[in-house]
């Protein structure tokens, strides 16, 4: 997947929705509409991508903003934000941190996992 430019996001197999529209979605409700999306959608990959990430940004917000009494959700807010922002403008949004796993555990069954992104120019 490339990041920061923009990508064929398709159409989601649910409910027949754009793949930016269902990438904002699972964006604007954290892991709830991730896992709907994630279980519902079979070759889309810009939707499985953005679906899995909700889905561990989500659980990871929510997680930290028990363990710091609600801070952490500033922060869950700002990746929201971040990534609907990046679904609207049909952008892989890639979560520092989070992309690899969400790119690897998003990958459709017996499909070859893609390179490594390339080291940044010198």
């Amino acid at each position: 997947m490339e990041y920061n430019k923009p990508v064929e996001v398709g159409k989601s197999q649910l409910g027949g929705l754009g793949g930016d529209i269902a990438a904002l979605l699972c964006y604007l409700f954290p892991p709830i509409a991730g896992l709907i999306f994630f279980f519902t959608e079979k070759e889309n990959e810009f939707v499985r991508f953005a679906a899995m990430q909700s889905i561990i940004i989500g659980v990871i917000g929510y997680i930290i903003s028990i363990v710091t009494c609600g801070f952490g959700s500033i922060l869950l807010l700002v990746v929201m934000v971040f990534g609907i922002i990046k679904s609207v403008q049909k952008q892989n949004f890639k979560c520092p941190l989070l992309y690899g796993l969400a790119e690897k555990w998003s990958a459709k069954p017996g499909a070859t996992p893609p390179p490594p992104p390339p080291p940044p120019a010198a």
